[in-house]
């Protein structure tokens, strides 16, 4: 039970690592600095509860007793000192636990004029200032579409952020650091505006205990090393729990995606995009479920081995759908939002929530809209998805 509670701090300490790079401020809209563009160095910027009871009770049961001090951390300079204070008895008792070792060597490193043919507007200039950065000790990859360049306008940024201790040893550091990765995350929106993520993060604690759950390793089989070090180590854990839980997960959303479409008649772009999305990375979840580490694409490549001809449909339907996105987000609607979105949303999250709500709207009579034979096919890829996660089950 002990790994349990170790997870939930390595995971409430991630979190709280993704809202700082990715500039995510839980703060009322009226609030001025909520509108600000950049981190400023003042420890009053982030004013609101970093370490909360639930971490503090999951040290205690841990046997790891946190000091009055630490008990209401509301700035990232008391953070920082929270993080001194529970690395070493944290890491003891990470070790403890079986896993399986493995070295993750990045062979590919970036080339930035393989990216000038892609034709992606701002992608270079994000790339130099990543480069020409004092980030230290932080690795930054691109993963997906944008490593192996099969770019299309359908796909997401797609990078991920490995950092440890010299990047979080000194608040003010970490705090410039923030502001840079935070810029970065806002600036992806512009390339991508349907983009429903930031920057994907994994912290030293992570790797001292990693659920491939999150980002399985088969990603770096062809991701591209923008900035840090090509050599990382992982202490895996076996379990494949996390996997069945991110199908769920994906086949409940699926259905509340379709139940939408269906009582407006429709759906916009952005949850359009999350809907494809979740259809394709579905069988990777599934294969993953049952020990078979597939990148999405073998898996896609892998799926009538496990899905009926007509279950296969709502993966087809799904690649037409990507195939064809283009008009969905090269269209007047998208560019006047991208142009309301500069001026006035200045996080990350905050022009995710814009696009969100008002991203060009896609009828079920659209040609690339959820008709209903299309509805027919994913509701029996739902179908038999969740009898192949019972079967993972036993």
């Amino acid at each position: 039970m002990s790994i349990k509670y170790s997870q939930n701090i390595i995971l409430s300490i991630r979190y709280i690592f993704q809202c700082l790079f990715n500039g995510y401020l839980p703060k009322p809209r009226y609030k001025l600095d909520y509108l600000i563009s950049e981190f400023d160095n003042s420890y009053y910027f982030w004013r609101f509860s970093l370490v909360t009871e639930a971490i503090i009770e999951n040290c205690y049961l841990l046997g790891i007793e946190v000091k009055p001090y630490f008990q209401k951390i509301n700035n990232i300079y008391k953070f920082v000192d929270f993080l001194h204070f529970i690395k070493e008895p944290l890491e003891k008792i990470l070790l403890t636990y079986k896993t399986d070792t493995h070295i993750v060597k990045i062979n590919n490193i970036i080339e930035k004029q393989k990216y000038k043919f892609l034709d992606i507007n701002g992608l270079i200039p994000i790339i130099d200032l990543i480069q020409n950065s004092t980030l230290k000790d932080i690795s930054i990859f691109f993963h997906g579409s944008m490593a192996d360049l099969k770019y299309t306008a359908f796909s997401d940024i797609d990078d991920l952020v490995i950092i440890n201790q010299t990047t979080w040893c000194n608040a003010d550091f970490l705090i410039q650091t923030a502001k840079l990765l935070s810029q970065i995350a806002r600036k992806y929106q512009n390339i991508d505006p349907l983009q429903h993520h930031g920057h994907w993060v994994i912290t030293d604690f992570d790797l001292l205990l990693y659920d491939q759950s999150y980002i399985p390793l088969v990603i770096f089989d062809e991701a591209v090393l923008i900035s840090g070090n090509s050599e990382i180590k992982f202490n895996l854990m076996p379990s494949s729990q996390g996997f069945i839980i991110n199908a769920l997960e994906t086949i409940k959303s699926i259905y509340n995606r379709l139940n939408f479409s269906q009582k407006h008649n429709g759906i916009n772009a952005f949850n359009l995009k999350c809907l494809v999305g979740e259809i394709a990375i579905l069988p990777a979840y599934i294969f993953q479920s049952k020990g078979l580490m597939f990148s999405k694409s073998i898996a896609i490549a892998n799926a009538h081995q496990i899905y009926s001809e007509e279950a296969l449909q709502a993966i087809i339907w799904a690649s037409k759908i990507r195939e064809e996105f283009q008009p969905l987000v090269n269209n007047k609607t998208t560019k006047l939002l991208k142009k309301v979105a500069q001026v006035s949303c200045f996080r990350r999250h905050q022009a995710e929530t814009f696009y969100r709500k008002w991203s060009f709207w896609v009828s079920n009579t659209h040609k690339l809209g959820i008709s209903k034979q299309a509805k027919k096919f994913i509701m029996k890829f739902l179908e038999e998805s969740n009898l192949l996660l019972t079967e993972s089950n036993y």
